[in-house]
């Protein structure tokens, strides 16, 4: 497995999120929050199906910032969860 150069912060922050289809149309928007991040990566939570190498643009919602930071990124980690009242899949995506 290869390590990452960078920690991860545990972090919970409010996303939005899109596929980019294959004739580069944008999908529903969904939202999600992060629950780690660093500079060279994101993972989030969501009940969306995604693939490995799937692109995506994610929204950026910070409090302090006025526009969200739009972010084009790739699928590079999928992670099927199960918790006692909640089913979903993690995300991990590279910029």
């Amino acid at each position: 497995m290869k390590k990452r150069k960078q920690n991860r912060i545990p972090i919970e922050i409010p996303i939005r999120y899109q596929k980019i289809l294959s004739d580069n149309r944008l999908s529903e928007e969904n939202e999600s929050l992060t629950r780690n991040i660093n500079k060279d990566g994101l993972l989030f939570k969501t009940k969306e199906i995604f693939s490995l190498g799937e692109k995506i643009k994610i929204s950026v919602l910070l409090p302090a910032i006025k526009h969200p930071i739009h972010i084009l990124a790739k699928v590079v980690r999928v992670e099927e969860i199960e918790f006692k009242k909640e089913r979903g899949e993690f995300f991990g995506v590279w910029r």
